[in-house]
């Protein structure tokens, strides 16, 4: 079975297609809105774990943020519900500093799911893909000003 999944944000488009399996993509532009603070940003949508480990150990914590929320994102895209159905903080994104890519769990057990991290424009944009296991995954990014 083949699956496909676009995000965007800004001027950046993400979309990954899948010939045998299923995927879920997100891009997020790192920025907290203007009136907040960076903390009191990321304090709304992060585990109790995932908040110590950014307070604790991230040395950048606003970037360290879209990683995890954009982990938890493809995930909850790969597996065809919205955000608003789903209990963020039953996933909890282990980020490891020596590897590109989270360690995702669900409920406190891995995920059977694959994800690929990155970052994009100078570390101002942040992606990830969540494939089934036994898919590979093809992608690709977009620059809306590639058009103009």
């Amino acid at each position: 079975m083949a699956d496909f999944n676009i995000s965007h944000d800004g001027n950046w488009v993400i979309a990954g297609y899948i010939t045998n399996g299923i995927i879920g993509v997100d891009i997020a532009k790192v920025a907290c809105p203007s009136n907040m603070t960076d903390m009191d940003y990321i304090k709304e949508f992060l585990s109790p774990e995932e908040m110590d480990y950014l307070m604790n150990s991230s040395t950048q914590k606003l970037l360290d943020f879209y990683r995890i929320w954009t982990s938890k994102e493809a995930y909850v895209k790969a597996i065809g519900t919205g955000i608003a159905e789903f209990d963020l903080c039953s996933i909890s994104v282990h980020l490891l500093p020596s590897a590109a890519n989270p360690e995702v769990y669900i409920k406190g057990k891995g995920s059977d799911f694959k994800f690929k991290s990155g970052v994009l424009n100078a570390e101002s944009y942040v992606y990830c893909i969540a494939t089934s296991p036994e898919s590979e995954c093809a992608f690709s990014t977009v620059d809306f000003l590639d058009f103009i």
